[in-house]
């Protein structure tokens, strides 16, 4: 199920990639990780009630995911098949 997700996210972050550019897709999504990572700390810290801090701490980390697989995580490999030659990336180990 994961995997799924992940290979539909990767599909729409291709999409993304050409209309709006490597550059926004990467700052969105660090700016939104960097949100969710906050919000997960002061959960933690914070401690108030155990249903709403542990609610909130899992849809925090599903939109963490979710940033991630939308930006860092097909996007550097996009940016690393544009800077190396075919010849290396046939080279390249699997």
């Amino acid at each position: 199920c994961v995997g799924c997700v992940w290979v539909f996210l990767a599909g729409v972050a291709m999409v993304i990639i050409d209309h709006k550019g490597r550059r926004l897709l990467l700052l969105s999504s660090a700016v939104i990780m960097s949100v969710c990572l906050a919000g997960l700390t002061l959960c933690i810290v914070i401690k108030m009630q155990q249903n709403v801090m542990g609610t909130l701490s899992v849809i925090l980390a599903i939109v963490f995911i979710l940033a991630y697989y939308l930006g860092f995580g097909p996007v550097p490999w996009v940016i690393v098949g544009e800077i190396f030659s075919t010849q290396v990336r046939i080279l390249w180990p699997q």
